[in-house]
């Protein structure tokens, strides 16, 4: 490999690496974001458990009760899923400059080597 190609080379090793750094963050804020949407599922389920009919005034009116806190804590889990959410978009657009450098320079690299690999079955006298 020529000083220009190796250095294109340790450049794209370095552009993956920072790639690769800047996904962590998108991989963290999609965990939490699961997270998040698990626990509102489980809320939900718990919520319409507590709202099956029973004969019991007084149990009826404790399960109404558990409910509503119920649906208070749904509330704002809804909205810590809303503020994962944009953290997630604000991660993915932070690692798409590098993703993208990453992608380029591999792009560029593949090029250079089908031009030489083009220029070698073209022999030396072209």
């Amino acid at each position: 490999m020529k000083g220009p190609d190796k250095r294109l080379a340790q450049l794209q090793r370095i552009a993956g690496v920072m790639a690769d750094r800047a996904m962590l963050p998108v991989a963290k804020a999609t965990e939490q974001m699961h997270a998040i949407e698990a626990r509102i599922a489980e809320i939900a389920l718990h919520r319409a458990r507590l709202s099956m009919a029973t004969g019991d005034p007084s149990i009826a009116g404790t399960m109404l009760a558990q409910a509503e806190r119920l649906r208070i804590r749904q509330a704002a889990a809804l909205s810590e899923l809303a503020a994962a959410r944009v953290r997630l978009e604000m991660a993915r657009k932070a690692a798409a400059q590098a993703v993208g450098r990453d992608q380029a320079l591999g792009a560029l690299i593949d090029k250079q080597a089908k031009a030489a690999e083009q220029k070698a079955r073209r022999g030396p006298s072209a």
